[in-house]
């Protein structure tokens, strides 16, 4: 293997992200070559991306109206050099921090997410944080889809079981050419550290005993106690 190989710049994202000034400025600044620890560089780079011209804060925004429920974000900057975040929906517009905390705390994500940096490491912390477990899912594919359209690698730490539903869907289908050998997935409990592979088929290998069974346990319980209720 060439040295070059393993050579890649690393973009880190922690589990809380730092909520938008209502209207901020870039001062000077146009260069972001990282989102941040805390994803506080993600609405500059979508100022910068709408001053530029580039696809960056039309790419964001499609995401946004897709996936939540047809809310577009928009960069706005009538009142330059004041720069705005904001959500539009037919007549309806509302600044970024007027929103629950799940649109504004995935999108230093999002953001990351849609910037191409071949054989970069991204490391997302909890990016399912205060999101509705439907968006889980397609986070999941955002992720999957920037790894192979940009040659990316994604080191996610994650207690989402929709995430990983998602990505064994994908395997399944080929989606975007992502297969099994795209993906590992590392069980640590009690310092010790597990590999679990998935197949082509979406099956997971040794799979942890208990782990994602809250669902089942409910169901089986709520059936057992409707049964005695009615006996």
């Amino acid at each position: 293997m060439d040295l070059d190989d393993l050579e890649f710049d690393v973009d880190y994202i922690g589990p809380f992200r730092v909520l938008p000034e209502r209207a901020f400025t870039l001062s000077g600044r146009i260069n972001y070559e990282k989102t941040g620890v805390l994803g506080e560089h993600a609405y500059g780079m979508l100022a910068v991306s709408k001053l530029i011209g580039d696809d960056l804060h039309k790419n964001v925004g499609n995401w946004y109206e897709k996936y939540f429920d047809g809310w577009r974000l928009e960069v706005v900057d009538k009142l330059k050099p004041y720069i705005e975040i904001k959500l539009k929906k037919s007549d309806s517009l509302v600044n970024l921090v007027d929103v629950g905390q799940g649109m504004n705390q995935a999108l230093p994500i999002v953001v990351c997410s849609f910037v191409s940096r071949p054989k970069s490491l991204i490391i997302y912390e909890q990016p399912e944080l205060h999101l509705h477990p439907a968006a889980h899912g397609d986070l999941a594919e955002l992720f999957v889809k920037s790894a192979k359209e940009n040659k990316q690698r994604f080191l996610i730490e994650t207690h989402s079981e929709n995430i990983l539903l998602r990505i064994r869907r994908l395997v399944v289908l080929n989606q975007y050419g992502f297969t099994c050998d795209d993906v590992v997935i590392y069980w640590i409990n009690d310092g010790e550290i597990q590999e679990i592979t998935i197949d082509d088929k979406g099956v997971l290998s040794d799979w942890p005993q208990g782990v994602f069974t809250e669902n089942i346990t409910e169901i089986t319980e709520l059936r057992k106690v409707l049964k005695n209720k009615e006996s």
